[in-house]
């Protein structure tokens, strides 16, 4: 799919009808119509970390980097294969963070 860049005044998300350039915003709406359809075929964990990505690219604060999030992708699914062969364990929210109140007090 080709890059396309849609530009709305001042961030804002408007009507592409309510202003001259409809045309461009509505090639533009179709095009993110497509890649919500697309998003919507992908598996579950797919689709949190396309959202994650872009949750990321859009934190102008941030520094996103795809050869980061492939680590992190591999590591937690290196995690997940150690929990399901019974080589580590999960655990919950509560005990988690009681295990890190102990480690560093307040």
């Amino acid at each position: 799919m080709a890059s396309l860049e849609c530009q709305f005044p001042n961030n804002d998300i408007r009507n592409p009808l309510d202003n001259e350039s409809s045309r461009s915003n509505l090639v533009c709406m179709k095009a993110i119509s497509e890649v919500v359809k697309d998003a919507l075929e992908l598996p579950p964990v797919q689709r949190l970390t396309l959202a994650r990505i872009l949750l990321d690219l859009s934190d102008e604060n941030g520094d996103f980097s795809p050869a980061a999030e492939a680590a992190w992708e591999t590591e937690i699914g290196r995690r997940m294969e150690e929990v399901k062969a019974g080589r580590a364990r999960s655990s919950g929210f509560d005990e988690a963070f009681a295990r890190l109140d102990q480690r560093f007090p307040r």
